[in-house]
């Protein structure tokens, strides 16, 4: 993180230290607005299905933001620290929410690394290539994939996990949390087989991404993606990487490139002009637009959708 992000929270710990309050020394003296804040807006759908009406559920990141490049400001610090916990999915995917994670610890609330010890991301057959990336670009300081909500059977995993520590907090509610639960996990079932379905029986495998984000569902369906840049959005390639997408584009007749919508890449544009493709657009899930959210798409609205782009960009 930048010298600036960690001075951020530095004066965040001083700031919330001055914030307890009460004879007692409990956390402020009102009720919190929101119960449970998330980082990715997957991990807040998730813990929402779960918690059901019970609990007011949030996520940290803004709308339509770059969850790669996103800092808390000291006002948002102050704000997590009256919540009871705190859900992200692990120190190696989310630096920023491990040092989040570390400030709201001194102020007595809960954190969740959902995702933690899940040892590679290999349960349920989907394992992990050697390495950890794709086209030569890292994933993230463990060599692991961080976008694992694109994964619904990785996501059933976290919701167990997420139930557990809900459970812990709200005993009292354990069975509400567990039946809802099941539901959830019943319909990730179900939308894995749709994806699985859709890649298996398309005429190809093979696509162009902007965005090294899916490594999930290679491992889980056989795509087969070609990035034109790196796992992170920040990460610009070579002119000879750009030739050699263009290169592989013509010679297996690709006739898409699938973009990010919250996500701006020059490069992609250039290869989308240079072989006469189509743009389609992908959705991250990381975080939703505003748009997104006022009209109610949830997580299993827009990967319906991705499932209907990559559905398009596969077939002939």
């Amino acid at each position: 993180m930048k010298k600036s992000g960690i001075a951020l929270f530095l004066l965040a710990v001083v700031v919330l230290s001055a914030c307890d309050s009460g004879e007692n020394g409990e956390k402020g003296n009102k009720e919190a607005e929101v119960d449970i804040y998330t980082t990715v807006y997957p991990l807040q759908f998730v813990t929402e299905n779960i918690a059901g009406d019970a609990l007011k559920v949030e996520s940290i990141l803004p709308a339509g933001a770059d969850a790669h490049t996103y800092e808390p400001t000291t006002r948002e610090m102050i704000r997590m620290a009256e919540g009871e916990a705190f859900i992200y999915t692990k120190d190696d995917f989310e630096a920023y929410a491990e040092t989040i994670a570390d400030t709201l610890e001194a102020e007595d609330v809960r954190t969740v690394a959902a995702a933690e010890g899940m040892e590679g991301l290999k349960k349920n057959g989907h394992e992990e290539k050697e390495g950890g990336d794709h086209a030569g670009h890292s994933h993230s300081a463990s060599g692991e994939d961080p976008h694992i909500w694109l994964d619904p059977e990785i996501m059933a995993e976290v919701a167990e996990q997420i139930e557990k520590e809900l459970a812990a907090i709200y005993p009292e509610r354990e069975d509400t949390f567990r039946e809802n639960t099941d539901r959830l996990k019943e319909r990730l079932h179900k939308l894995d087989e749709r994806l699985a379905a859709t890649i298996k029986e398309a005429d190809t495998q093979e696509v162009i991404v902007s965005h090294a984000a899916y490594g999930y569902w290679e491992d889980a369906y056989g795509l087969k993606q070609i990035s034109v840049a790196g796992l992170s959005s920040t990460n610009e390639p070579s002119q000879k990487e750009l030739e050699h997408v263009i290169e592989t584009a013509e010679e297996h007749g690709l006739n898409y490139v699938l973009f990010e919508k919250n996500v701006s890449m020059k490069a992609a544009d250039i290869v989308q002009e240079e072989i006469g493709a189509e743009a389609l657009y992908l959705h991250n899930l990381a975080t939703r637009t505003e748009e997104e959210a006022e009209n109610g798409k949830d997580y299993f609205d827009i990967m319906e959708e991705n499932r209907e782009v990559l559905e398009q960009a596969l077939n002939r």
